[in-house]
């Protein structure tokens, strides 16, 4: 068992690196304020999904922007330059997984 406390974590996200805990996947924890910067734009070897659960968000996939709320789950294609920032007057809880044992990111 893993507490989220006890994961590497700034103010805004806690750090799941899957190779450290024997799992293929990793997951960032999001938890940001209203009116918090965006992520910078960057792109992944491999696909990220995102599961919204509480807040809204807007995310840039590509070319497209798609704004998200409580219950959404978004799909980033590997090797497409992605962000999002939290568009909401509430705080933002998602989580973003990664489908490997470590994230790896190019901005």
């Amino acid at each position: 068992m893993i507490l989220l406390d006890d994961l590497p974590h700034s103010a805004e996200a806690h750090r799941f690196i899957g190779a450290d805990h024997g799992a293929p996947v990793s997951m960032i924890f999001v938890h940001a304020p209203a009116g918090g910067e965006p992520t910078r734009a960057h792109r992944h070897p491999y696909p990220e999904v995102w599961i919204v659960q509480e807040g809204e968000a807007t995310f840039d996939i590509g070319d497209r922007q798609v704004v998200a709320g409580a219950g959404h789950i978004l799909v980033g294609p590997a090797n497409v330059k992605h962000r999002f920032t939290n568009t909401g007057s509430t705080p933002l809880r998602l989580i973003s997984v990664h489908g490997a044992g470590g994230i790896v990111a190019e901005e």
